[in-house]
């Protein structure tokens, strides 16, 4: 028999019957967060999923085997006091991610499509308007933003995911 293979996290899109949305941002003070929920009725695998920041343009990448169940939720902590406690926090880094007068939080998929967005505090009349939505990209020189369209992403795109291959 041959040596049997370790797990991998399962990396998905986004589950017909999941509902994952940003439902709360907190950036001010020395503690930040972003709270993603479930609002649907079957759990999402979050594994090669991402937040990014739309103005500040930083990236957190969520851990692998990490899913969120139906009704529950995980906050994604920054900020030089963030400091994890329970098994729903996850610690982004200990320094400053979101600007303090605003910003639009960015949810993508394992793909890099763009699942949810949050800005705050409150949509500028420009974001009043359909914004267009945004593909994250992984190349060699690191994160961007694309504009996407519903239509097939350029070919050029990474489809294995977000995570970067060692």
């Amino acid at each position: 028999m041959g040596k049997a293979r370790p797990s991998r996290p399962v990396e998905m899109a986004e589950t017909p019957g999941a509902d994952v949305a940003i439902t709360e941002v907190h950036a001010d003070g020395l503690e930040e967060w972003v709270i993603v929920t479930n609002r649907g009725q079957i759990s999402q695998p979050l594994s090669g999923w991402a937040l990014a920041s739309l103005h500040g343009f930083a990236v957190f990448l969520f851990p692998p085997g990490t899913v969120l169940d139906p009704g529950s939720q995980v906050r994604v902590l920054s900020g030089e006091g963030a400091a994890p406690t329970s098994a729903q926090d996850l610690l982004w880094v200990r320094e400053s991610v979101w600007s303090d007068r605003s910003d639009t939080v960015l949810l993508f998929d394992n793909l890099g499509r763009e699942v949810a967005r949050l800005s705050y505090p409150r949509p500028t009349i420009r974001e009043e308007r359909i914004p267009k939505r945004k593909m994250l990209v992984l190349d060699r020189s690191g994160y961007h933003l694309e504009d996407w369209d519903d239509e097939v992403p350029r070919s050029d795109i990474r489809r294995q995911g977000l995570a970067p291959r060692g």
